[in-house]
């Protein structure tokens, strides 16, 4: 199975993703990797 996200789930993820990088180098693609641990 392949879990597809809403399309405003997807930005919002996108913009976490921005903050997260803002905070931290790396921040944003650690909250990704995580994002699809946990759905795959």
């Amino acid at each position: 199975m392949n879990p597809r996200f809403h399309p405003a789930a997807e930005k919002e993820l996108a913009a976490a993703m921005e903050v997260g990088d803002e905070l931290g180098t790396g921040l944003g693609l650690e909250l990704l990797r995580e994002v699809q641990r946990v759905t795959h």
